[in-house]
C-alpha cells in the first residue's frame, strides 16, 4: 500500500474534503495489492457516505457507511498510525447517528507534538461542509444503485405503516374491501371500467389471454425481446407463441412485422395479439387495434412496465380487450412483494377473471370451471393504494431524470447529436419541457466514435421511463467496468425469448429476428428513479465517458 498516500487520504477526509479523500484512495485501490482492496473499499464507501451527507443525502449515506464499516471490521488498527485508529473507532458513532437522523458527532483529529507522542483535540468536524464539486471531467463518485426502494420508503413510511396496520385491524388478509377500493381506482386511473386483482404480474398476463378467448391449440402474436412471462403465459394457456420483430428504435413489437406474419398462411390460428410497453413506453396501440380488427384478434396489451404511459390520450390499460399490470418491487408502482392485476372495459370479462382468480368459483364450494390461485392480498393492495396518489409525481420525476441523462450524455460528447425534440402531441397536457426525442429515422449505429444511442420516444407516446436503456458499444465491458466502481446496471433482455432453450419446441432460429436480437447484445439499462439525483447521474455519464475516453 502506498503510504504516504493512504494518510494524506486520512487528512483530506479529516478537514471534510470528503470527494477529494475518495480520489487518493481510489488511486491508491488501483496499485494495491488483492489482500488490501477490502480495506480501501471500505474506506472510499465511508468517504462517499460523508459527501452524500453533505449534500443531504441521507438514506445514501446510511447505506454507504453501512457497507464501508463492513469492509472495515475487523482491519487491525496497529497497522496504520493513530488516526487511522480514530477514523475506524468512531465509525460506530457514525453510523448510530445516521440511523437515528441525528447531525454526525464531530471527528475527533489528531495533531503531532513535538518528539514522537500525539495528543487527541476535539473539534467542531464541519460534516455538513461543502465538498467539491462534481463534473463531468473529475473522477466520478461510486456507488449508485441501479434503484434505491430505501429512498422511496422513507418518504411514505408512515402511510405505509398506518395501511399495514389497518389491514392487521381488520383480519381480512385475502381480497376484501382493500383489495376493492383500489381496484376501483387504478380502473380510474388508467381510464378503464374494471380492474381485478391478483397474484402477480405473470398471472396478470395469463388470467387475460384465458378470459379473451385463448384456447389450447391457439397461436398468440407477441415480442421476442420482453421478459420471459410475455411468452411463457400464452404457452400455459396452452396455445402456441408466435414471434414478429421488433421496431429498432423504440425495442417494441414492430407493427409492420406484426402484418407481415398475420397475412402470411401458416398462422391461421392465431387468436390474440399481445403487444409488449417495454421500458414505460407504450406500443403503436393505434395500429395494432386496426390490425386486431381487421383479423378478428382479442388485443391484451402487456403493460407490466407501462403503469401511467400513454399513447395519443389514451392510457395503458385502457386500448385492447384487457391489459397485464406488474407491481413487482422494482415497477414504478410497486408492492413490498409479488402482485398484480388486469384491467379492462368489458364487465363480464371482468366477472370472468374474478373467477379463474378464484379456483373457477364465484360462490363458495361452486367451481363453474377449472381456475388458479391468484388473489391479490389486502396488505399488497394497501400499500400500492398508497402509492397510487404518487404515481404521476414519480413517473413525471422519471422523465426529467431522463432529460438530465440526455443533457449530460450530449455534453459528454458520447452520441451521434442531439435528435429532435417534438412537444406535439403530449398526452393528458403533458408539460413540455420534459419532452423526449422523436422517432422520424431508424436509429444510428453505435461505434467507436459514438459509442452510446439514447432512448428514443415516439412523439405519441407519453414515456415513464421505467428503465432508461442505452444502446452500448462494447456493452459487456462496460458493464463491468461500472460494477467495479459500484454502478449499478442491468441488461433487459440478454437472449430473446424465441432463442430461449424451452421454446426450442417452436423452431426458431439465431437470425429468425435480427433486431432483437442485436438489441440483446447492446442494450444496457442504466440507475433510474425518482430520487436519482443530479450528482448520481453525473457519475453513472461520468463513468461512461471514462471507460471510452
Amino acid at each position: 500500500m502506498e503510504q504516504a498516500l493512504y494518510l494524506h487520504a486520512l487528512d483530506l477526509f479529516n478537514r471534510a474534503a470528503f470527494f477529494d479523500a475518495h480520489e487518493v484512495w481510489e488511486d491508491v485501490w488501483r496499485a494495491a495489492p488483492p489482500e488490501e482492496k477490502k480495506f480501501l473499499q471500505g474506506l472510499i464507501q465511508v468517504a462517499v457516505a460523508f459527501h452524500h451527507h453533505s449534500t443531504g443525502n441521507l438514506v445514501g449515506a446510511r447505506s454507504l457507511l453501512e457497507r464501508g464499516t463492513r469492509n472495515l471490521q475487523g482491519y487491525p488498527e496497529e497497522h496504520g498510525d493513530l488516526r487511522l485508529a480514530v477514523f475506524l473507532h468512531s465509525l460506530a458513532a457514525w453510523k448510530r447517528a445516521l440511523a437515528d437522523g441525528r447531525p454526525l458527532p464531530p471527528l475527533p483529529h489528531l495533531e503531532r507534538c513535538e518528539g514522537s507522542g500525539t495528543r487527541l483535540l476535539q473539534s467542531d468536524f464541519p460534516v455538513t461542509a461543502p465538498s467539491k464539486p462534481h463534473t463531468l471531467g473529475a473522477k466520478p463518485l461510486a456507488a449508485v444503485p441501479l434503484l434505491d426502494l430505501q429512498r422511496q420508503y422513507e418518504q411514505i413510511r408512515a402511510e405505509v405503516l398506518a395501511a399495514v396496520g389497518r389491514v392487521c385491524a381488520s383480519q381480512q388478509y385475502i381480497l376484501g374491501s382493500e383489495v376493492e377500493s383500489f381496484e376501483h381506482d387504478l380502473a380510474d386511473f388508467c381510464g378503464a371500467k374494471e380492474a381485478v386483482g391478483c397474484a402477480s404480474g405473470t398471472d396478470a398476463l395469463w388470467l387475460a389471454l384465458v378470459a379473451a378467448g385463448v384456447q389450447p391449440g391457439d397461436q398468440v402474436l407477441t415480442t421476442p425481446f420482453s421478459f420471459f412471462a410475455s411468452a411463457s403465459a400464452i404457452a400455459r394457456a396452452g396455445a402456441r407463441p408466435v414471434f414478429a420483430d421488433i421496431n429498432a428504435a423504440t425495442f417494441n413489437l414492430d407493427p409492420t412485422q406484426v402484418e407481415a406474419r398475420l397475412r402470411h398462411s401458416g398462422y391461421r390460428k392465431l387468436r390474440a395479439l399481445l403487444p409488449v410497453h417495454l421500458y414505460g413506453q407504450c406500443a403503436d396501440m393505434d395500429r395494432f387495434q386496426v390490425l386486431a380488427n381487421e383479423f378478428h384478434l382479442a388485443m391484451v396489451e402487456d403493460a407490466a412496465q407501462a403503469i401511467g404511459a400513454a399513447w395519443r390520450d389514451r392510457r395503458a390499460g385502457s386500448a385492447g380487450v384487457a391489459a397485464a399490470f406488474s407491481f413487482y418491487p422494482t415497477k414504478n408502482l410497486s408492492a413490498y412483494g409479488e402482485a398484480g392485476l388486469v384491467t379492462t372495459n368489458d364487465p363480464e370479462l371482468a366477472a370472468h377473471m374474478r373467477r379463474l382468480r378464484n379456483h373457477g368459483s364465484s360462490r363458495r364450494y361452486v367451481h363453474e370451471e377449472l381456475g388458479w390461485n391468484s388473489r391479490l392480498d389486502a396488505m399488497q393492495a394497501a400499500i400500492l393504494h398508497v402509492k397510487l396518489k404518487y404515481l404521476e409525481g414519480w413517473n413525471q420525476a422519471r422523465r426529467q431524470r431522463a432529460v438530465v441523462y440526455d443533457k449530460l450524455f450530449a455534453e459528454a460528447g458520447l452520441t451521434a447529436g442531439r435528435r429532435s425534440q417534438s412537444h406535439a402531441a403530449r398526452p393528458r397536457s403533458e408539460s413540455a419541457s420534459v419532452s423526449h426525442s422523436t422517432i422520424n429515422h431508424p436509429p444510428s449505429t453505435i461505434s467507436a466514435s459514438s459509442p452510446v444511442q439514447l432512448p428514443k420516444t415516439s412523439s405519441n407516446a407519453l414515456h415513464i421511463f421505467h428503465q432508461y436503456v442505452i444502446r452500448a458499444d462494447r456493452r459487456d465491458e462496460l458493464r463491468e467496468f461500472l460494477s467495479a466502481r459500484q454502478i449499478g446496471s442491468e441488461i433487459y433482455y440478454p437472449i430473446p425469448l424465441h432463442l430461449q432453450p424451452c421454446f426450442a419446441y417452436l423452431g426458431y432460429r439465431e437470425g429468425d429476428f435480427p433486431e432483437a436480437e442485436r438489441a440483446a447484445k447492446e442494450v444496457l439499462a442504466l440507475p433510474m428513479f425518482p430520487e436519482l439525483t443530479d450528482d448520481e447521474q453525473r457519475c453513472v455519464v461520468a463513468s461512461i465517458a471514462e471507460f471510452y475516453g
